[in-house]
Order: C-alpha cells, then structure tokens, then sequence
C-alpha cells in the first residue's frame, strides 16, 4: 500500500468513527447500497446503509478513477498519463491533509480551480505557436513514440499533407508499415444516430465508392430524399442536411433494418458563413450540388468519393471525385483573403477566422494520410500502433495549442511566476499554494526515473533562469541557443492538471460521505 492511499484511509477510517457514533441523526449525509447494489443518497440517518462502502472498495475507486483521469488526458492530448497521475496523487495526499486541519471541502474546491485557472493562462500565454516554428513537430512526435525515426515520419508526412491534414493509423496486413495519401477533407461532425454504423469494431460508418448528397435544409421527411436513395439501389449514400426530425429518423432506422441498405446522416458543420462555406468545398471536392430539401430530384446533384468514414465526431472524405477547376477558384479566393490581411496595417479579420481560411486550404491542396502499422508479430504490430497513435494525437494537440518548453520546465517556471505573484499580492490560500506546489513533482519524477533526486534543487534553480535539462543526456542547456528540443504540446499541460485537479476534488469530497466498517444493523 503506497503513501498515498495509506493517508486516504486513515481519512475514512476516522470519518467512520465519527459516522459509527452519530448514525440516526437526521440532516447528515450518507451513501449506501440497497439490496440490488444499487447506490443511494440518504439525509435521513434512519435508513442508512445496509451495505456498508469498505476501505476495499474506496481504495479500488481511488485507482480507477485516477487511472480514467489519465486516459482522459491521453484521449485529448495524446500524451501525459503519467504527468496526470502524479499531480492527481499529490493534490490528493496535500489536500486530505488540509481539509483534516479544518479547511472546508468548498473553499478548498474553489481555490483549487482559481489557481488552476492561473496555471492555464500561463501556459497558453507562453506557448510557442506551430506556425511559427514546424520543425518543433519532429520533436514533439519522437517524444511522445520514443523513437527519433518515428518523430522524422510523422513529420515528413505532415509536411506533405499539411498541417491542417489528417493522419489516421490502422493496423496491417503485411510486415513493413505503410502510408496511403490522398486528398480528402476532414469534418468535425459525426453520425447523427449510432444505428448507422456499419463497423461496429470502430464503432463508425465506413463505405468504399460512396455517394454525397449535401442538403442545405432540414429533412422534414423521407420523401425528401427517397429517390436518391431509390436511384441508388443500395449503394452507400451520406447525406449531410441542417438536421433531420425524429419520425424521419425512425423511419430511415426501419428501411435500413429492412434493406441493408448503407446510409448516414451527418450535421452540416460549422455555424453561419462558415457552414456555407464548407458546404461549397465539400462539393467541390465530391463534385456534388448544394440542394434544399424541397429541391426536384435530379441525380447530377449527387457528388462522390472513393471512400467515407464516420465516426461519432469526425467524418474524414478520402479522394473525392474533384471538381478541379471550382477547388482553384475556391483556393484562388482564400489565398487572397489571407494575402490582403498579411499586406494590410490593419488586421482584417480575426485569428480565429484566419485559422479557420487555413483549415480550408489544407482540405482543398493537402489531404489525408492513412499508416498501415505492419510488424512481423501481431504484438510488434499493436506496440507499433499504440505509438504512432500516441504521436500522431499529441502532434494534433501541438498544431491545435502550441507547445511549451518539456521536461518539466514549463511547469517550475509557471510556478516560479505565480508564487512571485502571489508575494506581491499577499496572496497565501492554501489550495493555491497546494496547486503551485504540485507543479514541481512531474519534475522530482524525471528526476528520480535519472537517479538524480539529489540535485532537484540545483535543477530547479537553472530552470527558472532560462536553462532547461535534457535527460537524455543529463545535459543543461540554454534556451537561447536553440540546441534543447524536449517540447510538450501546450493542451498536454493544461489538461493533465485539469483532469488531475478534477479527479483529486471528486475524491477529497467523497470524504464527507463514504464511512468504512461491518454491515450495521439500524
């Protein structure tokens, strides 16, 4: 049993003493089981549990909900489990602690989420934005595989299709890895209902050769569309529409259940001009027609790409039959519109609709990249995956946020800032202070992991003077000459002290509810 969990259950040991005393009085707050081992709330202390939480169990808890914490992370960012459960265990461990010399549950709450609130605007305000520096991909995609190889082939293949373009890692048929790239486009929507999916593996709706219809209307009715379908006797269709209403729905669900028949529904994407816009390049790129739903049927409306994937967020359009010369007109226009804001005094339009023209270009001149994960044992090919996976995920939260110096450094400078500020300000809440603290024990890990604890403080103090350390050759470097290339992604920081942050309050509030001992007979 770690420290850790040796101090949580001296906390709910002690909270069952003090429950055990006071069971039948009215007005306190208790969770149970019933019979059916099904959890309840009670105020009332008279029909308190029947089966009582063990320390067992609360223990069990403790790891599983620290362990989704960090999945959580991964899932966003890509990256930073480990970062995740180590802040999560010391905001855990410190906060019992506080809240055992007196410090309510609720102010504790707040002033953990202010100070956390601070540490993200830090880390956004010193990120290093992609834009401005590509290469620091490379870095960022051989950290998160382990592998330098690797990072140089995820670079070499967002350098081709563009930053904005999309990877997706499969595994493979074959020994030696592969990579497929076409040009496509990347939506963020997904299917509309889950009795759409057609690989319930990925839990998404594939098809080869598949047919678009964009309809720029709400589908009232089945009528709207049923001679597309009928023309395209069962051939995949997905049809993208403003919305489809309940009765349309169930009864697309019966035909398809019926028939077989592939067919998908997704949400336009995006709001207002951005919506028509999209709505044009798709149809460009599939060679499709923007229809309203009470349009006459003619099938030129239909466009077509070779292959469709939709999965609960994204739906990603891989070689579409192009309409060549509307793509350049289109590409003509944005290029102009990003030209005539970088040649004026004035900024014309706002970062977040630069951005957003940017993801235009890279959908309409890069693409989509597809690795074929190979090995020559199906394990060697899985441990392959999960670490393209790992890299391609925290490259996208790179290219989305920005990155911030690694190895922990971004981290003791943020603290370094904020205690400063915290003197100036006379500042000393002691959920903030506990936020700030454990900001340095992703650092004391790394540093340990090196068998080098014994020089924490020395590091430490190199770090906040613009010195950073590269473990892999236990080096220090300065950040000014540009040779230190450990970087995390900027989402990888914050989320990882979000998650940890969020978990460790879920946790320090359940001891005021959750009482050890035998099954009490009331």
């Amino acid at each position: 049993m770690n420290k850790t969990t040796e101090i949580i259950l001296h906390g709910v040991n002690t909270l069952a003493n003090t429950v055990k005393q006071t069971l039948g009085t009215k007005g306190r707050t208790i969770l149970f089981n019933d019979e059916n081992n099904r959890t309840h709330i009670t105020k009332d202390g008279v029909t308190v549990a029947r089966h009582i939480m063990s320390a067992d169990d609360y223990e069990n808890m403790v790891i599983t909900v620290l362990r989704e914490a960090s999945l959580k992370t991964m899932k966003s960012s890509g990256d930073g489990t480990t970062t995740t459960m180590i802040l999560a265990q010391y905001i855990l461990t410190e906060g019992l602690k506080l809240i055992d010399n007196g410090l309510s549950y609720y102010e504790l709450s707040k002033q953990i989420d202010k100070a956390v609130q601070n540490v993200v605007d830090y880390v956004n305000y010193d990120s290093i934005k992609i834009e401005n520096n590509k290469e620091l991909l490379k870095e960022i995609a051989s950290i998160s595989s382990n592998d330098e190889k690797l990072g140089e082939f995820i670079y070499s293949i967002i350098d081709d299709i563009g930053l904005y373009g999309d990877i997706e890692v499969k595994e493979s048929q074959y020994s030696e890895t592969r990579v497929n790239k076409t040009k496509g486009m990347k939506l963020h929507k997904g299917w509309i209902e889950n009795f759409m999916i057609n690989d319930t593996r990925e839990m998404c709706f594939k098809a080869d050769d598949c047919h678009i219809l964009i309809v720029d209307d709400i589908i009232q009715a089945v009528t709207d569309i049923d001679q597309y379908i009928k023309h395209l006797m069962g051939k995949p269709l997905v049809v993208f529409c403003e919305d489809i209403t309940d009765i349309t729905l169930t009864q697309i669900e019966k035909f398809m259940g019926a028939t077989g028949n592939p067919i998908c529904f997704v949400t336009n994407d995006g709001h207002g001009d951005r919506k028509h816009l999209l709505m044009n390049d798709l149809a460009a790129l599939t060679s499709s027609y923007v229809i309203g739903a009470q349009d006459d049927f003619d099938p030129r409306n239909l466009g077509f790409a070779k292959q469709v994937k939709v999965d609960e967020w994204y739906t990603s359009i891989l070689d579409g039959n192009n309409d060549e010369e509307l793509i350049e007109d289109i590409i003509y226009d944005i290029k102009e519109i990003l030209s005539d804001d970088d040649n004026s005094d004035e900024t014309l339009i706002t970062k977040v609709d630069r951005k957003f023209h940017k993801k235009r270009l890279a959908n309409l001149t890069g693409g989509v990249a597809v690795i074929h994960a190979g090995g020559r044992t199906h394990m060697e090919m899985k441990e392959l995956k999960d670490r393209l996976d790992d890299a391609v995920l925290a490259v996208e939260s790179a290219i989305k946020q920005g990155v911030n110096v690694g190895g922990g450094s971004a981290y003791l400078n943020c603290q370094n800032t904020l205690n400063k500020r915290c003197k100036k300000e006379l500042c000393f809440e002691p959920g903030c202070q506990l936020i700030l603290d454990s900001l340095s024990e992703p650092f004391k890990q790394l540093l340990a992991n090196a068998d080098l604890s014994d020089n924490y403080e020395t590091y430490k103090e190199k770090l906040t003077n613009g010195f950073a350390l590269d473990l892999r050759d236990n080096k220090l470097y300065k950040l000014s000459n540009a040779k230190y290339r450990v970087y995390d992604p900027s989402s990888v920081l914050i989320d990882s002290l979000i998650n940890a942050s969020t978990v460790a309050k879920s946790l320090l509030s359940i001891k005021d509810i959750i009482f050890d001992g035998k099954k009490l007979s009331v």
